[in-house]
């Protein structure tokens, strides 16, 4: 299975001092490998016609701003209403909840150490979140469950190009989830001996878990391809129907079947739920 997707909105590193105007989405559509050949067909001729225009970049942004070339949006829509054998599976979560989760976790570490002795503290980590790295992590997983409700043996994720470090850290993410730990090593302080130590204690997991054994890679392409823009078109379209959403209020819950009434591809549209995982984890708690 192949999965292209693109992000948008806010993808720099979570904050406290965020407001529900910072958040950050990533939308991609899952096809079958042998599928690829015919999609590219479909996207190739309205890809070929952006070409012979003068546009600065061939990214939606550009395309589509200030509303402008419907008749270009209502052919993707059209294109996408024709297809079969895909399914849109995308990720939505506000930079504040994300920093308020991370700051859950650190302030309550060690509450979660068993046997640790008194003078023995955790420190916090200092590591800073990037919110693209957060959302990629809940694809990462959704696309594992779905490889493994289609029988599908692989998944090869492509996007078009990134900062350099983003991709890094992508690639660096899905190796640290394709070899899960059964133990962490925390860093901590000894106040009797006033030294720096290690700690390291075993997880306990309750339930089931969800294990990264399918998703195989993460490429970034470095021109537009019809799958890449698709992708693009996807990621932007549901960006613009989540901004209409929030018009009428927010925070809204980016999984809700409720929030993803009125856009057009809703019955191509993966996970959803009103009680999603994310959207519970990560929903921002705004206080003042």
């Amino acid at each position: 299975m192949l999965y292209y997707f693109d992000e948008t909105a806010d993808q720099g590193y979570v904050d406290k001092t965020s407001t529900l105007d910072e958040y950050g989405v990533l939308v991609g559509l899952a096809i079958p490998e042998w599928k690829k050949e015919s999609f590219e067909k479909k996207f190739d001729e309205v890809l070929f016609f952006l070409q012979q225009h003068d546009f600065k970049k061939l990214h939606c942004t550009e395309i589509f701003k200030k509303d402008s070339n419907e008749d270009i949006r209502k052919e993707m829509y059209k294109t996408f209403m024709e297809m079969d054998e895909y399914i849109i599976i995308h990720e939505g979560a506000y930079s504040v909840g994300v920093k308020q989760n991370d700051e859950f976790l650190r302030d309550n570490l060690e509450k979660f150490i068993p046997n640790r002795p008194d003078h023995i503290k955790i420190r916090k980590s200092k590591d800073r979140t990037r919110l693209y790295i957060t959302l990629l992590t809940g694809i990462i997983v959704k696309l594992e469950e779905c490889a493994n409700i289609e029988d599908e043996s692989e998944v090869h994720m492509i996007s078009d190009r990134v900062d350099p470090q983003i991709q890094k850290k992508s690639n660096e993410l899905l190796s640290k989830l394709q070899i899960p730990n059964s133990s962490v090593t925390a860093k901590s302080f000894n106040i009797k001996t006033c030294q720096k130590t290690e700690i390291k204690y075993k997880i306990e997991i309750q339930g089931e878990i969800t294990k990264i054994k399918k998703v195989k890679s993460i490429s970034f392409e470095d021109r537009v391809t019809p799958l890449s823009f698709a992708a693009d078109f996807l990621c932007f379209e549901m960006l613009r129907h989540f901004r209409r959403k929030m018009k009428i209020n927010k925070p809204i819950k980016f999984h809700s079947e409720e929030i993803m009434d009125g856009f057009q591809l809703k019955h191509k549209v993966a996970f959803l739920g009103e009680n999603y995982f994310s959207d519970t984890v990560f929903w921002p708690e705004m206080n003042g």
